[in-house]
């Protein structure tokens, strides 16, 4: 008796785990995925940049409308590195697609 109660809680803390733990929604850390991305694609130099941590990462949700604002340390064209402020608003349009509003690097 003891073995199958065992069992059967492990089957349900599984089944709570595959359905809870690993959720498919657009979330924060997302976000910053995106704006990362496309910072990227404006940058002299992508592979040296380096992001603000997401703790120092302003994230905005209205709905379906996302707005990023961080910072990224990336080499210039002369080959030294500055710090950049980014903002970047993009809105989802599906499960995993989205339009960039814009996107500002300054």
């Amino acid at each position: 008796m003891k073995k199958s109660l065992a069992c059967v809680l492990c089957v349900f803390s599984l089944m709570f785990c595959i359905t809870g733990c690993g959720s498919d929604e657009f979330d924060e850390f997302d976000a910053q995925v995106v704006a990362e991305s496309e910072v990227k694609e404006i940058l002299k130099s992508p592979s040296t940049a380096k992001f603000s941590s997401y703790s120092q990462t302003r994230i905005t949700n209205d709905g379906n409308e996302w707005r990023v604002e961080g910072w990224v340390d990336a080499q210039n064209g002369f080959g030294a590195t500055i710090r950049s402020e980014y903002t970047v608003k993009f809105t989802m349009t599906g499960e995993d697609t989205y339009i960039v509003d814009y996107c500002y690097v300054d």
